[in-house]
């Protein structure tokens, strides 16, 4: 009786935990089309001492892009943002928008 109830039991939790372990491990938090491209938010993760600052990982088209800080400071003038291109910029909106909200 006892060993009857110990594997009904454990076929339940079996049958419930196999939908978690068939679902994409990868799944993103959060995508969206900019500049013509799905960019993808993989992990984003708030600094303790630099509050505005957020370290994320995304994936541009489904490919995954190294780790990178943003800086989400109420917006100024950086002189090395005339170089980058359109398409940090647009990241870097995205992600500092998420993050506020």
């Amino acid at each position: 009786m006892v060993k009857a109830f110990i594997l009904a039991i454990a076929g339940l939790i079996w049958i419930l935990g196999l939908p978690a372990c068939s679902a994409d491990a990868s799944a993103s938090i959060f995508c969206r089309d900019l500049v013509s491209q799905q960019i993808c938010l993989e992990t984003i993760k708030r600094s303790t001492k630099y509050v505005w600052q957020y370290r994320a990982i995304v994936s541009i088209d489904g490919g995954q892009q190294p780790t990178k800080y943003y800086d989400c400071r109420p917006y100024v003038v950086n002189p090395n943002e005339s170089t980058a291109s359109s398409n940090e910029v647009a990241i870097r909106q995205l992600i500092c928008d998420l993050a506020i909200h």
